[in-house]
């Protein structure tokens, strides 16, 4: 054999090696990134900070006349129901593009990648403590969103046809070894864990929630705050000044009182400077609405509520929606101090009334 025909032999097989993880992708391509499933799996993968960007591409910019509304946040806004926001918003096919644990850089980048395509008319953003960060370009330390499947330049998407946990998805896409893992476009992103919530409620946890609030410090009328307002002005005000014909629902999700009781007080600030700030900048968008849910006692005072300190149940999330199309529980900039001053004396008197009530139960179990 020549010198050159062995190169060409050598190039060929090399090309080859390299294409085949690229052409199992294309073809499988599990997160429907490059097109629809070909292998009659119906719905989408739970992998949020991939899929997304499959929804973008698939339903927002391929069926811009069915999708006009956006969900943005992270885990505690995955359990919203789609029927309840298409009926209650009179929104038409909302996607949910939640990521859980999703800094906000990474909710900045979806955000404008599915208002791209300038069919989406309404988004429902939560505004979680991420946005108190100092670093507005932070990403998830341990799960990073894949900016390249949400850049403009779809010369960036090389990186998906390479990707070794893409193409072990892509061959058992085509081999149909995942299809009980795709789920409709209602159940996706959802998660259920009714013995999370019997357990953050239960007796022997809820005793040791008061012990640990017992020894926290009670928050102060006022306390020093780190104003970090980065991510406020990097990751959300440019997207908003850039879409004023796109309506935005902005809202604080309610954090439980066990959970605001146990926050230091740098921190309870901090989380209270950053949100008066948001107010102050948005109010001169007549398309932005923000709603803060925590002076409400049916959410935050209620364990029963809560899988954690912060996640809330499904029928919160339902509730949550409904108040936001009512237009309930709105807050402006110049109601902000009013409303902290509400929520100081609200979580004074759920500490005084849950220590107290456990002094009583201990005495009388004394006796």
């Amino acid at each position: 054999m020549s010198a050159t025909r062995f190169i060409v032999c050598l190039l060929s097989i090399t090309f080859t090696i390299l294409a085949l993880p690229a052409s199992l992708v294309v073809v499988g391509d599990p997160f429907q990134v490059l097109h629809r499933n070909w292998f009659g799996q119906n719905g989408y993968l739970n992998s949020d900070r991939f899929q997304n960007a499959g929804l973008i591409k698939r339903l927002i910019a391929d069926q811009p006349e069915r999708h006009d509304s956006i969900v943005l946040g992270t885990s505690m806004s995955q359990n919203f129901d789609i029927q309840q926001l298409s009926e209650e918003m009179n929104w038409k096919g909302p996607v949910k593009l939640t990521i859980a644990g999703g800094r906000a850089r990474e909710i900045a980048v979806i955000a404008t990648d599915a208002l791209r395509s300038g069919s989406i008319k309404h988004v429902l953003w939560e505004i979680y403590s991420g946005y108190e960060l100092k670093d507005p370009f932070a990403l998830h330390p341990e799960a990073p969103l894949p900016l390249y499947m949400y850049s403009e330049n779809s010369i960036d998407l090389w990186r998906y046809l390479f990707n070794q946990d893409i193409v072990d998805k892509a061959v058992k896409t085509i081999f149909r070894r995942n299809d009980r893992k795709f789920r409709d476009i209602k159940n996706l992103y959802r998660w259920e864990q009714p013995e999370a919530f019997q357990a953050f409620s239960s007796p022997a946890n809820i005793e040791q929630l008061n012990r640990k609030m017992a020894a926290a410090p009670p928050l102060s009328p006022r306390s020093a705050g780190n104003d970090y307002y980065l991510n406020i002005d990097k990751n959300l005000i440019p997207i908003i000044k850039a879409h004023q014909d796109v309506e935005f629902n902005l809202y604080f999700p309610p954090t439980s009182y066990y959970g605001l009781t146990l926050t230091t007080p740098a921190k309870f600030w901090t989380r209270m400077n950053t949100r008066k700030y948001l107010l102050e900048r948005v109010s001169i968008f007549p398309n932005v609405h923000v709603f803060a849910f925590d002076l409400y006692d049916d959410f935050g005072a209620k364990a029963a509520n809560y899988k954690d300190l912060s996640h809330y149940s499904p029928a919160v999330s339902k509730a949550i929606v409904r108040y936001i199309a009512q237009g309930k529980f709105e807050i402006r900039a110049n109601e902000w101090d009013g409303y902290v001053a509400t929520l100081l004396l609200k979580l004074q008197q759920f500490r005084q009334n849950t220590l107290q009530g456990q002094k009583q139960t201990v005495s009388r179990s004394l006796n």
